[in-house]
């Protein structure tokens, strides 16, 4: 239950009872890249599939695993890596924020416990790539010393782990959304827009909402069986686009109308591949 309501995102509405009414949250989980849910109800099968694109991708993984990046179907190539550390990174206190360039994404690393060349080892295996795969070994990272991480860390109580976060070629994120509601149901689809300057919402291939000119497509929605499509805060997420849907299956794609392309900074690591 957990997976399917907070990773995959999909779940009754509070307040209602048989599944009735439907909340899709996809993408509510940022350090997640996508994620699908089939949920087989008594009166038919609800399905949430989501894929995040462009922007930054993280991925965190234990010593031993794989930690797999991609700038999804429409985010370019990885252009810089923001914030890479194989040790026993953390999450940072917002309060104390190092100048250093330790700190990115709320993430933080352990100058008791880091790999040196953490960021020129995932800048060599990913930037210039659409997606890439770095293993979360004290082989790759060239720490082949029994002594890697020793000093003042309880191997049990603190494990190596491997957090990466990288920045995608396009700056703004996107995302692909492909919702069934099954009839006897409606649904209210909650799309985070994360820093988007004017969300445009497209339902298969048709315009059906456009933040410069909200009403524009109001045939449209008529058109693909849609209700209302609101702007909105939400407490979790911030600014959301709120859709009401009923039954039925819909294909949504969520981008920013003005993408610009990520440029590297001073305090990315970017390497030519």
């Amino acid at each position: 239950a957990y997976l399917v309501k907070s990773v995959a995102g999909l779940h009754q509405q509070a307040g209602t009872h048989g599944f009735q009414r439907l909340e899709l949250r996809p993408s509510g989980a940022y350090a997640l890249s996508g994620a699908s849910v089939t949920v087989d109800l008594p009166h038919g099968t609800a399905r949430l599939s989501w894929v995040r694109s462009g922007g930054r991708q993280h991925d965190k993984v234990s010593e031993g695993e794989t930690a797999r990046l991609s700038c999804g179907p429409s985010g370019g190539r990885i252009s810089a890596v923001s914030f890479a550390s194989f040790g026993t990174p953390s999450i940072g206190s917002p309060s104390n924020l190092p100048s250093d360039g330790r700190r990115s994404d709320g993430f933080e690393t352990d100058p008791a416990c880091h790999a040196l060349r953490s960021s020129q080892v995932v800048a060599e295996a990913c930037v210039g790539r659409k997606t890439c795969e770095v293993p979360a070994t004290r082989v790759f990272f060239g720490e082949r010393g029994s002594l890697f991480c020793t000093t003042r860390r309880d191997p049990l109580a603190s494990p190596l782990r491997l957090w990466l976060t990288v920045a995608c070629e396009v700056a703004a994120d996107s995302l692909r959304v492909e919702a069934g509601v099954p009839v006897g149901s409606t649904a209210r689809l909650l799309l985070p827009l994360r820093g988007m300057a004017t969300p445009h919402l497209r339902e298969s291939g048709r315009s059906v909402y456009l933040a410069t000119d909200p009403s524009a497509s109001s045939a449209a929605r008529k058109a693909n069986r849609l209700g209302s499509v609101q702007l909105t805060e939400d407490e979790r997420t911030g600014r959301i686009l709120a859709v009401e849907l009923p039954s039925g299956c819909f294909d949504f794609d969520l981008s920013d109308a003005a993408t610009p392309r990520a440029a590297s900074s001073a305090t990315e690591a970017a390497i030519s591949v």
